[in-house]
């Protein structure tokens, strides 16, 4: 496992606490949240919206868009990063996508900065 490093805690501290958001691969430093290549393609999604319901709508720009080709989604890279440090049923106890992030954020912030 290729370590997270600090501009990989910045990013997750800015960005880790939605489960909702579907990133550009440009935008998500893979390597520097400690995933390699092969990884990051496996993250790398397309994604249709379900005009039946806003929570499974998405939108860009404040439009509705049909799908979207090639992205990230936010929870998704969240679970992995919690895998790779071992502490990836840290949403377990959740069902809603931002609860479950703010799990998972909180537990790989607590694995790369114990409280002293």
């Amino acid at each position: 496992m290729t370590p997270i490093t600090k501009k990989g805690i910045a990013w997750i501290k800015e960005h880790g606490w939605d489960g909702h958001t579907i990133w550009s691969p440009q935008g998500v430093p893979f390597e520097d949240l400690g995933l390699d290549e092969k990884q990051a393609k496996r993250l790398i999604q397309d994604f249709r919206s379900d005009l039946s319901d806003p929570k499974s709508t998405i939108f860009k720009d404040g439009k509705v868009v049909k799908e979207i080709s090639g992205g990230v989604h936010s929870l998704s890279l969240l679970s992995m990063i919690a895998c790779n440090l071992g502490v990836g049923r840290a949403d377990g106890a959740f069902f809603g996508r931002g609860s479950r992030a703010r799990a998972l954020t909180n537990a790989i912030l607590q694995q790369l900065e114990p409280v002293k």
